[in-house]
């Protein structure tokens, strides 16, 4: 940099504290720079560049080209120009967000957001980088603090973006963007490009650029701007307490799951208002689901508020689903029934993929003084009653057995529903058969007539657990 520029010195001098006070680069990283061509985004990468030696920073730069206009093109090409100029690696994505946000039934900025996240943390990956640096500037706190204020986004939406979160960084995040225009715009190698879509006043973050805060600013406080930021500086800080708050109880009330996560419901009803709104939008957001705060309302009343098999379709494909007591939130197309048949002809580990189910079988010699009925995945049961092969299946309509404790036969459906099983779990039930008699509805409970009794002279020991799909 330029020693006698006093206003690049001040900026720089800026952009340092941020990146230390807020400890978003320690020394020695490998950053990823969002590049989109305009003034934000190739100053980020000009003062990244200008800092890295003493930083020992190695850069590459990704540019995410989403085809919404006839130019896009040509930013990709200039921002590809841009890093070889700079000597960093290149990463180009492209997708055709229009026809991916019809798909998902996203709107065309949310469906903008997540397609060049996505390429963006895939990038980072094929890269090895440490770091993705973004170049939001303090206005994109202040707008986004607007809009979500007007949606009615609660305080985690109005604590507005995060300088910091997971790889991603804004060393930008405490500067006007008057002030890169007028101390480092001037010096860039490059002129910014100009995206049209920022002038399109039908997008609702260019009115609150364009017209709402210019007429809060003329008519209200001409330090409007700087107000807005204190209160999402105050918020940010409320809002991590209260995350902390609700982490901290999470273990009590959601279960974490390959498709989704699993609440209680009972821990739930049991929390006032604004803690249970945070539990739930916790659960949502590692589910991958954008929360708002209707969506929450919406979930509350209609599945929380609803009895055994209410649900609401949630977006990007996900299902919130009440059965009982627990509610879960997964992928719809992930939920279908068991499948497939394992033959099990004598001792030892047996696998069954498309079942989703392990099997350790083992014979006993000696007779266990209590038969593990308190641990549904082990089956200890009378080894003379049982007929080798065993049969490990998905459970079917009409499946009847002896449920053990209970008089009489059932069908295995009645026997998950008096149960209280989930509609999800029912769907993935598998069955043990002996010479087509049930033996065991795994994970829940063995037959009447092949239990451990008196009589019994050995026994057959089978420990049942789930595999990952």
């Amino acid at each position: 940099m330029d020693a006698l520029d006093p206003q690049r010195f001040s900026l720089l001098q800026k952009v340092t504290r941020t990146i230390r006070d807020r400890r978003m680069l320690l020394g020695g990283e490998r950053v990823l720079v969002a590049v989109s061509g305009g003034l934000d985004s190739l100053s980020i990468l000009d003062i990244l560049h200008t800092l890295g030696s003493d930083l020992r920073l190695e850069l590459a730069v990704f540019h995410f080209n989403h085809r919404l206009r006839p130019d896009a093109g040509e930013d990709a090409a200039f921002v590809e120009q841009v890093a070889a100029h700079y000597g960093a690696p290149f990463f180009g994505r492209s997708a055709d967000v229009a026809k991916l946000t019809r798909q998902g039934g996203l709107s065309p900025e949310e469906g903008a957001r997540k397609a060049r996240y996505e390429a963006l943390e895939e990038a980072a990956v094929e890269w090895g980088a440490d770091r993705a640096a973004l170049g939001h500037t303090a206005d994109d706190r202040v707008e986004t603090f607007l809009l979500r204020l007007l949606s009615g986004a609660g305080t985690r939406g109005l604590s507005s973006i995060p300088p910091k979160r997971d790889i991603y960084i804004r060393p930008l995040i405490d500067l006007w963007r008057r002030d890169l225009a007028d101390s480092w715009a001037p010096s860039l190698p490059f002129p910014p490009r100009l995206d049209s879509t920022n002038l399109d006043e039908d997008i609702p973050r260019n009115r609150v650029r364009r017209r709402l805060i210019p007429m809060l600013e003329r008519e209200y406080n001409p330090a409007v701007r700087e107000a807005l930021l204190r209160e999402a500086e105050l918020l940010t800080g409320d809002q991590a307490l209260l995350e902390e708050l609700i982490l901290e109880r999470a273990p009590h009330f959601l279960d974490r799951r390959k498709d989704g996560v699993s609440l209680d419901l009972r821990a739930l009803k049991g929390m006032g208002p604004a803690e249970q709104r945070r539990a739930i939008q916790l659960a949502l957001e590692l589910a991958g689901i954008e929360t708002g705060f209707q969506l929450i309302e919406d979930i509350i009343r209609k599945v929380l508020g609803g009895t055994s098999g209410a649900g609401l379709d949630l977006p990007g494909g996900y299902r919130a689903e009440r059965s009982y007591e627990r509610m879960a939130i997964s992928a719809r197309h992930l939920v279908a029934p068991a499948r497939g048949k394992l033959l099990i002809c004598g001792e030892g580990e047996h696998r069954s993929r498309e079942l989703g189910l392990e099997l350790s079988v083992h014979r006993m010699e000696e007779i266990p003084p209590t038969p593990f009925k308190d641990d549904p995945w082990l089956a200890t049961l009378d080894a003379d009653r049982l007929r080798f092969p065993l049969v490990l299946r998905a459970a079917r309509e009409g499946d009847r057995f002896r449920p053990m404790g209970l008089e009489g036969s059932q069908k295995v459906q009645d026997f998950m529903v008096n149960a209280k099983v989930s509609r999800e779990e029912r769907r993935s039930a598998a069955v043990l058969e002996s010479a087509g008699r049930i033996v065991w509805l795994v994970g829940f409970r063995i037959d009447d007539r092949f239990k451990v009794t008196p009589e019994t002279r050995q026994t057959v020991s089978i420990r049942a657990g789930r595999m990952a799909r």
